[in-house]
């Protein structure tokens, strides 16, 4: 739910999956960490909430439609859902997306579609253990009604957040076209008056 829009609620024992029901009477079952499927829930809710705290696009916009996108709602055969968050800014900047597929059956051959070209970055799998930095690059041809697809393997249960591709800034690239230019036109002036001076 933490790609969902709207405020977030981590209840107590939620982020190590408790298994008794919280009560005041009693402390939290913290020795339940001394199991690796426990210990691995607490790891993977911190990488949501530190993922939450440094994209604003889960987090700036939380009332109406703006901060969220379906890519795919209707993959009802596989059990599969896409969906993009985004922030105000234009071409998608600073925008992730999801996808889940919430059945046993493995997809190695997935495709979602995206709305522009470029790398997409995976920050996130539910897969325990994953550490593999993968990147996925978006290929021309129309894909749930956009014009460029990305093919994203999925395991089993498996859910997977990516980033969108980085925009660099326009002033940037004009002042890098411009000093680049001075660097060209520079070469041309040096060199007629380094032959003039070795000439004498």
């Amino acid at each position: 739910m933490l790609g969902h829009p709207g405020r977030k609620l981590l209840f107590m024992g939620q982020e190590f999956a408790q298994l008794q029901e919280w009560s005041e009477a009693r402390s939290l079952d913290w020795y339940l960490l001394d199991e690796p499927e426990h210990k691995d829930m607490q790891e993977y809710v911190k990488k949501l909430l530190h993922l939450y705290k440094e994209y604003p696009a889960l987090y700036t916009e939380t009332k109406g439609y703006g901060a969220f996108e379906w890519i795919n709602a209707n993959d009802c055969e596989r059990s599969i859902f896409s969906f993009i968050r985004k922030t105000t800014e234009a071409d998608y900047k600073n925008s992730i997306g999801f996808v889940c597929n919430f059945t046993p059956m493995e997809r190695p051959d997935y495709v979602v579609g995206v709305p522009k070209a470029g790398t997409y970055k995976r920050l996130v799998t539910t897969e325990t253990g994953e550490k593999q930095v993968v990147s996925y690059r978006a290929k021309k041809g129309e894909c749930d009604g956009r014009p460029y697809r990305l093919e994203i393997p999925l395991r089993p249960y498996e859910s997977v957040v990516f980033e969108f591709p980085k925009t660099k800034k326009k002033s940037y690239i004009k002042e890098k076209n411009k000093i680049k230019n001075k660097i060209v036109c520079g070469t041309k002036k040096i060199v007629p008056q380094t032959f003039f001076c070795a000439m004498m």
